[in-house]
């Protein structure tokens, strides 16, 4: 039996060049140009199969004069399809990692996580960070030494529609020796009206492994909210005044291993 994932966050702009390795194509155009002649008795009976899909044309027309009928049709593959042929794709090759399995888990390794999933508080406090952050590259010159009480303000507002922030999801582990698990996501993705508190809970997250930690190692997340700095400005800014600024240290940044973390490209109840 084939389980069709419905995807509620689905990062086409990753999906799309890993399913093409697979041969698998995503939001491609089919144009399929048919043509069909009257028959003998003046009527026209037109009947066609679009290639790749199990759509049929068919019609009749009248007429008394032999003529040429030409007919153009255009299919779109929905990146959802795409998405679900690649999962089938990766489980028959045995090539998606489970964390319940002994596979060893290396960098851009595609993975599947079910479990329950938390949004993490540093998701919020890192919103602060990037809205300051898109402030100061305004004017780099004029760097203030604190955050404005407005913009703190701002970003404590419900995010506009065409916002993208940065979201950091955490497995929700049932014992302590449970690895820890960092999901990357970007709002943006978001499927129609869903917002990040849908994806809480039990969810399968979908994605690449981007880092994995052996314990004793340290994860940062400075990079992944502090992204659009060049490294003069990254050297000219002092990133623990940034952090206090934005109610911030610079340790709710660092997570300790073992861990994984993820970028993920789905997510499906």
């Amino acid at each position: 039996m084939r389980i069709y994932r419905d995807p509620i966050y689905l990062d086409k702009d990753a999906l799309t060049p890993i399913a093409n390795s697979f041969g698998i194509e995503v939001d491609t155009s089919i144009e399929v140009d048919t043509r069909d002649l009257t028959n003998k008795k003046g009527g026209f009976d037109a009947g066609a199969t679009i290639p790749g899909t199990s759509i049929g044309l068919k019609g009749n027309l009248g007429g008394g004069t032999e003529s040429e009928i030409s007919q153009k049709r255009t299919v779109t593959a929905h990146p959802g399809a795409a998405l679900n042929n690649l999962i089938e794709k990766l489980q028959e090759d045995k090539s998606l990692i489970y964390l319940s399995d002994e596979q060893a888990i290396t960098k851009s390794a595609l993975i599947e996580i079910e479990s329950d999933w938390k949004l993490s508080p540093v998701t919020d406090q890192g919103r602060i960070l990037n809205l300051f952050i898109e402030q100061i590259l305004q004017d780099p010159n004029n760097i203030p030494k604190e955050i404005p009480a407005k913009l703190i303000q701002d970003a404590l507002k419900p995010r506009p529609a065409d916002e993208n922030q940065k979201l950091i999801f955490i497995r929700t582990n049932e014992s302590d020796d449970d690895m820890t698990v960092i999901a990357l996501l970007d709002s943006e993705w978001l499927v129609g009206n869903n917002t990040e508190d849908d994806l809480e809970e039990d969810r399968t997250f979908f994605g690449i492994v981007e880092a994995f930690k052996p314990k004793g190692k340290v994860y940062s997340l400075e990079k992944h909210f502090t992204r659009g700095l060049n490294r003069a400005l990254r050297r000219k800014l002092d990133l623990k005044q940034l952090c206090n600024s934005a109610e911030l240290s610079e340790e709710d940044l660092k997570f300790h291993g073992p861990l994984v973390v993820i970028k993920v490209i789905a997510v499906y109840p």
